[in-house]
């Protein structure tokens, strides 16, 4: 097994030394550490997390209808990946905490960091995955584990294809991330060497820019290791497509997925996930852990947009909403996130275990109806306005409540 000099990939099964209990929802842990060791407090957070997971996962289970959550879930932390998401059709959960302790003035040591790292200063929605931040983080990526894994079950086409991305993609994808640290590992030691040769050559020059060394024989080499993984990397991609193409170039649900509206509707269920998770409503959760991102450096770039993720925003009611556009697909359902704080979730009676799971079935109902909509009315969706969409959604939703036994 290659063992990388300055990360290592543990593969931490449910039995491993971190003493996770076995659970029905999380199957694998995959953790990429710095300098080959997990700490204590590394620990603490993945344990936190994956305790919030199975919180959440044993409520939708317990106390909804027509929710279900994801079973043979990885959870994959990934030190240098630090823009986590779900990766749907895999049933994985990608998480980039980066492990730092929630410390009063954290804030611009964190930001430190990322620019001593070398990475882009201005792409400071990395920063929002901060441990402070994490549950909420987790809770909504899960979101989108029970809402895809949900829908399976009412439409058998959408169960094909996250079949297929399991059984096909997931193997590919997990060799091509080998390949790709790998790559990294190489990269690294390429830089490393190329620094060490301008020191004893005295040649003097901006790190990483040492064109002169560029042709040396050992550097030549290791170049030439670093592209062979590049395409071997891209080889794997056109497997994964080569592959799932034929299978799925006529299917209804792959088709639908990409589209604005079903992404849209991911991201509603997925905040509403997050903002009730532990079954505490914390209305602004996922506004705050994007505000957290402005606050790292003064001055700093202001995300447009964070408010529509605000639920207790009024100024996002329908009636006063300025809008935005589809393709905004976090924050064109806004009203209905107002609208489900404004009439239930903020009411304490809707905070109930049993209640609550009276709101996720009311949203899978309302879900499946609407995509059954644009479906079957295609023509007449393309041409509502976004007003119109929201209206539409809450109307119907209001309506599933009422069957649920919920009251405005």
């Amino acid at each position: 097994m290659f063992l990388f000099k300055y990360f290592l990939l543990f593969l931490l099964l449910l039995q491993s030394s971190l003493g996770f209990a076995r659970s029905e929802c999380v199957s694998e842990i995959i953790v990429i550490v710095n300098k080959g060791r997990i700490t204590g407090e590394q620990k603490r957070i993945i344990r936190q997390q994956k305790e919030s997971i199975e919180a959440i996962a044993d409520h939708v289970d317990t106390h909804t209808t027509y929710l279900k959550s994801p079973r043979d879930m990885r959870l994959i932390y990934n030190r240098e990946n630090v823009s986590p998401h779900y990766l749907i059709h895999t049933d994985i959960m990608s998480t980039g905490t980066r492990f730092y302790s929630p410390k009063p003035g954290v804030n611009q040591a964190v930001y430190q960091d990322i620019v001593d790292q070398g990475l882009d200063p201005l792409a400071l929605v990395y920063l929002s995955k901060h441990p402070i931040h994490s549950n909420t983080i987790t809770a909504h990526e899960l979101g989108h584990g029970i809402l895809e894994t949900s829908l399976a079950q009412f439409y058998p086409t959408l169960r094909e294809v996250l079949d297929v991305f399991k059984n096909v993609s997931r193997p590919l994808n997990d060799d091509i991330r080998n390949l790709a640290m790998k790559r990294m590992e190489l990269q690294k030691e390429l830089d490393d060497h190329i620094v060490a040769l301008a020191r004893e050559r005295q040649i003097e020059s901006v790190p990483g820019f040492y064109l002169e060394l560029r042709s040396d024989p050992s550097v030549v080499s290791r170049m030439a290791e670093i592209e062979e993984l590049r395409l071997q990397i891209i080889a794997k991609n056109l497997e994964i497509n080569d592959r799932i193409g034929p299978v799925l170039a006529n299917n209804i649900s792959w088709q639908i997925q990409r589209t604005p509206i079903y992404r849209g509707l991911h991201e509603l269920f997925a905040d509403v996930i997050a903002v009730t998770a532990g079954g505490k409503y914390r209305p602004t959760a996922v506004r705050d852990s994007l505000r957290f991102i402005t606050d790292i450096k003064k001055g700093g770039r202001r995300l447009a947009r964070i408010e529509n993720r605000n639920f207790a925003n009024s100024d996002n009611s329908i009636s006063k909403w300025m809008g935005t556009e589809i393709e905004d697909v976090h924050g064109f359902l806004s009203p209905v996130r107002y609208h489900l704080h404004e009439n239930y979730l903020r009411r304490p009676v809707n905070q109930t275990p049993e209640n609550l799971g009276k709101v996720y079935d009311a949203l899978i109902l309302t879900i499946t109806n609407y995509l059954n909509f644009v479906v079957a009315k295609n023509k007449e969706f393309n041409e509502m306005t976004l007003q119109q969409i929201n209206q539409k959604f809450i109307d119907d939703f209001d309506y599933h409540a009422r069957e649920l036994g919920l009251n405005l």
